[in-house]
């Protein structure tokens, strides 16, 4: 086995895996189930893609599944969502299905003639999908009225019907009332960037999408995400952008159609030092339809293409620790914040040791004029996060892999799990990295003060 295969990152036990897709919570069994795009080939050549599965019961310790869904003469089978239709409103379920057991899933079908498609599947379990009509695509890009690139649906409830938002290339928004009829709505506009260095993915992203330019009219999207939020009395939309950016607006009707206004820039989400460089850069995120708790859980693609150098890793990708969002109104502008579910804390107790085997946690708050520094050093790797000129810089081996904008009081929780190195600083930023050292005992070395340093070890 791979040494340093992840314990909480989850990864399939072989083959190449990226997007996560159709998240869901059964409120009967109790179970989250995971889809995520899935190739046998650890390297992938031919491109044959499935959903692949796996289930938690505490979205922390996943079980991997057969999985549910596997290409046909429609074509492969890429990303979409899925949503528990409890009234039935597609009618694909009688009276012997459980309300919270009623899944519809919605993948983007092939590549026909070029052109992608969204295609419908069911069930009552979450572990046997039956494709609607034989998998054939309910809603077509027909005369390339949407562009070539039309994929990713993410569904949701909205009022008495279903929203759909799909992008690949520009984003667009459907409206259903029974999960199989759409009917386009409206064209996201695009707005400015708060950050130049979304701009800059964006366009390493264009290379790869030709409908994807982060300057068009309509706003660019691969892999969307659309949840409300309760903002002083007032519902707030938020569009996630591939796990790239968000914005924050108004749902609103204009000439009977569903329209989104932006109130916000593009915004960061998952922050990453070069984009596409598949060594843990953040893409594709995705939220649970639902939750046993009504959070609004995430949970993210590490985009990993390690295999190629790694010769004994027989995985390809890495899923993040899902985090929970809240969106805050903050001098006249809102702003989401993120968190680690509260699942993953209870996998660990308190121990301030400056030594570790295995698995790191910790947290730690620091003032900005205190120039704090923690290092973790081991016999052949040092990994540094230190406050520096006003910013929090992360390096490993000496060599910087990302700077952030440093505040007056910091707070910033971290794992270092197996390969991947993860972190959230003042809950506004998210951070993963691949390191590669082979002995991951570490020593804590600690300069500089800190208003609290906590180290926890995993509870036996």
């Amino acid at each position: 086995m791979y040494k340093l295969r992840p314990k909480y990152h989850y990864t399939s036990k072989s083959g190449y895996m990226n997007d996560p897709n159709g998240l869901i919570y059964d409120r009967n069994s109790r179970t989250y189930h995971l889809y995520y795009q899935f190739q046998e080939e650890i390297i992938p050549v031919n491109c044959i893609v499935q959903w692949g599965h796996a289930t938690s019961t505490n979205l922390i310790d996943w079980k991997e599944c057969k999985p549910v869904l596997s290409p046909d003469k429609y074509g492969i089978i890429m990303s979409g969502s899925a949503v528990v239709d409890e009234d039935n409103t597609s009618g694909l379920f009688d009276d012997s299905a459980p309300r919270d057991s009623r899944f519809v899933a919605f993948y983007a079908s092939g590549i026909l003639g070029g052109r992608q498609a969204i295609a419908v599947a069911y069930s009552t379990d979450g572990f046997n999908y039956e494709k609607y009509n034989g998998g054939e695509p309910i809603l077509y890009n027909n005369d390339l009225k949407y562009n070539d690139d039309f994929r990713d649906a993410k569904v949701i409830r909205y009022k008495s019907g279903w929203l759909m938002v799909v992008g690949g290339g520009q984003l667009k928004i459907f409206y259903s009332e029974n999960l199989l009829d759409w009917q386009y709505q409206s064209s996201v506009k695009n707005v400015e960037s708060e950050d130049k260095s979304i701009d800059k993915d964006l366009e390493v992203l264009h290379k790869y999408l030709p409908y994807s330019n982060p300057y068009n009219e309509i706003m660019p999207c691969e892999c969307p995400d659309i949840f409300p939020f309760d903002v002083d009395g007032e519902t707030k939309w938020v569009i996630l952008g591939g796990g790239v950016f968000y914005i924050v607006g108004d749902l609103v009707e204009q000439d009977g159609k569903i329209t989104f206004i932006p109130l916000t820039k593009k915004k960061r989400f998952y922050s990453c030092n070069d984009f596409f460089a598949h060594s843990g850069e953040g893409y594709a995120s995705q939220s649970f339809y639902n939750d046993k708790s009504a959070r609004r859980i995430v949970m993210t693609w590490l985009m990993d293409d390690t295999s190629k150098s790694e010769k004994d890793k027989f995985f390809n990708g890495v899923q993040s620790l899902p985090t929970k969002l809240s969106l805050e109104k903050e001098i006249g502008d809102y702003v989401l914040k993120v968190k680690w579910v509260e699942e993953l804390y209870d996998k660990f107790v308190l121990d301030n040791s400056s030594k570790f085997d295995g698995v790191i946690f910790a947290e730690f708050k620091w003032d900005k004029s205190s120039n704090a520094e923690i290092k973790l050093s081991s016999s052949n790797e040092e990994i540094s996060i230190c406050s520096q000129n006003g910013r929090v810089v992360l390096s490993v081996d000496g060599k910087e892999r990302i700077s952030f904008e440093e505040k007056n009081e910091n707070q910033m929780s971290f794992m270092i799990d197996g390969m991947v190195l993860s972190l959230i600083l003042n809950q506004e930023i998210q951070y993963s990295t691949f390191v590669f050292g082979k002995d991951k005992r570490y020593r804590v070395i600690e300069n500089g003060k800190f208003n609290k340093v906590a180290f926890f070890k995993e509870k036996t």
